[in-house]
């Protein structure tokens, strides 16, 4: 693998920006220019054992100092080409991005029953084989191999996040340069399937259960961890990555969750608004900037209370900014399970905010028309939480509930009450 990885490099090194294309026959690897990042591309690289897409960055570090190293994990519904726009975006901000292909289980065909665990198995393999393999050979493209962070989509936030939270592999047989040292300095997760649900988590819950992301004990206490979500998903809900954030708290890490009004697949876009949001977190994070209007700390602007006698209260301001995050303190006053939502208005609806107001609502049963989507944030009884959210797109108003869960004996379970309309200070 490293020497294969040395090959290419030896031939990117070798070329300028305006170079033609070039064919390294010996691993398949193919180094092409690329303007938008101002320098070349190695496609189809071997990187543990698995094709990867090599982004060199496309500006120098101050100092001649070598680049930060990203590992950027496309989704469970996709492939890596998925993830170009959004590597080739960082990585001309100035950073080393590979983007190497993991075995996805495919949820079109039957989970094949004949392979026990091997599939999830195989999945976390071929990332810590890549993540060791980029440790040895980061610094021949650049890179530096003692700042590496491992980015992940959607279930590549899920494989990501299971190979970032522990110090030594705890699945039998990944045998790759065993000698080296796997742990990422940071995980960024982007709309992360914690939960595994497009793994067969629930049906395939036995085979699942030790490589279970929510289950799994962190033991990398230092790993750095940051996680965007959008409210607009309708793929993956909020709830997966604030269940994330709450598993890694109680271990005694401290993740850093920040939510938005945006889509599933618009932070892989560097073409919209939160395609930009992504890239500039990314950028921000890997080079140790710190964005204290984006990743708060301190006093909340906001408060959302759920009472025992199913009053929902809303106390801040109801026009918010777009140039900064705000946050919401989040509390259930009940003694039953509860969650708190930030549900769209369709940009195309016609709605009064007395409208939007008016009775309760049960989201995915009756809702009113206007409704686009929502994201949830859980809080058990009798505790509190905290909601960071930031408009990004802009082109949307919220309105903020109270949601009591389902599944308890609560006579009013499922039932959700709304408490505010949160709109963009446009």
């Amino acid at each position: 693998m490293r020497a294969r990885l040395v090959i290419a490099a030896f031939i990117t090194a070798s070329l300028t920006a305006c170079a033609t294309t070039g064919d390294d026959s010996s691993s398949g690897a193919e180094t092409t220019p690329d303007s938008t990042i101002g320098g070349a591309v190695i496609r189809n690289a071997d990187v543990g054992g698995n094709e990867a897409d090599i982004f060199r960055p496309g500006r120098v570090e101050p100092d001649g100092q070598p680049a930060p190293v990203v590992i950027m994990l496309h989704g469970t519904l996709g492939d890596r080409t998925r993830m170009e726009p959004l590597a080739a975006a960082v990585a001309e901000r100035g950073a080393l991005v590979i983007v190497p292909s993991w075995p996805v289980i495919d949820q079109a065909a039957p989970f094949p029953e004949s392979e026990g665990d091997e599939p999830y198995r195989r999945q976390s393999e071929a990332v810590i084989c890549a993540l060791r393999d980029v440790k040895q050979t980061a610094s021949e493209f650049g890179g530096d191999p003692s700042n590496v962070t491992l980015v992940g989509h959607s279930g590549g936030g899920m494989l990501g996040a299971r190979v970032a939270i522990v110090d030594e592999p705890p699945w039998p047989g990944i045998g790759c340069d065993a000698d080296i040292d796997h742990r990422p300095d940071r995980f960024i997760g982007m709309a992360g399937d914690y939960q595994g649900y497009y793994q067969y988590s629930s049906e395939r819950s036995a085979l699942y259960a030790p490589y279970d992301v929510l289950a799994l004990e962190p033991t990398n206490l230092d790993l750095d961890v940051w996680l965007l979500h959008g409210h607009n998903d309708d793929a993956v809900n909020v709830w997966s990555s604030a269940l994330f954030a709450d598993h890694l708290e109680a271990a005694g890490l401290e993740p850093h969750l920040l939510t938005t009004d945006t889509t599933h697949a618009a932070p892989l876009d560097p073409e919209i608004p939160a395609g930009r949001f992504a890239a500039d977190r990314i950028d921000a994070i890997i080079h140790d900037r710190q964005e204290t209007d984006w990743w708060l700390d301190g006093a909340s602007d906001a408060s959302l209370r759920l009472d025992a006698d199913d009053s929902c209260t809303y106390d801040g301001p109801e026009t918010w900014p777009t140039d900064r995050a705000m946050r919401i303190d989040i509390e259930n006053g009940t003694d039953v399970d509860a969650s708190f939502a930030l549900v769209s208005i369709r940009s195309d609806a016609d709605v009064t905010r007395d409208e939007a107001l008016a009775g309760d609502g049960i989201l995915g049963v009756d809702n009113p028309e206007w409704v686009d989507w929502g994201g949830f944030r859980p809080v058990p009884p009798r505790e509190q939480r905290t909601l960071d959210f930031a408009f990004v797109e802009a082109d949307q108003t919220f309105v903020a509930y109270c949601h009591l869960e389902p599944d308890t004996t609560h006579p009013r379970a499922g039932w959700m009450f709304p408490a505010a309309v949160i709109s963009p200070d446009r």
